[in-house]
């Protein structure tokens, strides 16, 4: 990408550094199941750090486990309902936001949100009492994020500056909090990836991270 032509200079650096990061993830994705893939993403992403590997093991002993297996469960179709709701009660508030909600065999059964648009595992499934706040994380979050990008003179906010991504994440988990949806198994999930990831940063293996989770 050619910067050369921009004028300003903070700008130039806000997208050399866009750049810099989109050339990071390419090589991750070439390096994928290749010993070099590791240092790549700790280079990219860091690792977590000693007081954030301290308050996931405080959580994780503090929280008990309320999984909670028979709970109801809301498949892909009625979450897709439900997020198209949602979606339209923003677009009623702003009627350029034109996202859409996908159900994708692709995906076997996740979330996520791509160029403003929601994407649902065909087999996706979630408990109905998370649903509201994934809808907060997803739509209340991620895909605002995105429309709101696009309204700005510099577009690039509509993709994300180098290094967003623990912001944006960090946000849509306070918006599961603000709508009541931040319960002790999700902070549990949250406790445990920090712990997962953490291990696999200092050399773990597969089996060993499976085994500490």
């Amino acid at each position: 990408l050619r910067l050369d032509a921009v004028e300003d200079p903070d700008v130039a650096r806000l997208l050399r550094e866009s750049r810099d990061e989109i050339d990071a993830k390419l090589r991750m994705i070439l390096d994928i199941g290749t010993p070099q893939f590791l240092p790549e993403s700790l280079a990219l992403y860091g690792a977590p750090d000693d007081d954030l590997v301290e308050l996931a093991t405080d959580l994780l002993a503090a929280l008990p486990d309320s999984s909670a297996s028979g709970s109801e469960v809301v498949g892909a179709t009625a979450f897709a309902a439900a997020a198209r709701a949602e979606i339209e009660h923003f677009r009623a508030q702003w009627p350029e936001l034109d996202a859409t909600v996908e159900i994708r065999e692709d995906l076997p059964g996740s979330l996520m949100v791509s160029q403003g648009q929601l994407l649902i595992g065909g087999r996706a499934s979630v408990a109905a009492h998370r649903v509201e706040a994934l809808l907060a994380h997803e739509v209340g979050t991620h895909v605002l994020t995105y429309y709101n990008g696009s309204a700005q003179p510099l577009r690039q906010l509509q993709h994300g500056l180098a290094g967003y991504e623990g912001l944006q994440e960090g946000i849509a988990v306070l918006s599961e909090w603000l709508v009541g949806g931040l319960t002790a198994g999700r902070m549990r999930t949250l406790g445990a990836r920090v712990l997962g990831a953490a291990a696999l940063a200092q050399g773990a293996g597969f089996v060993d991270t499976v085994r500490l989770l």
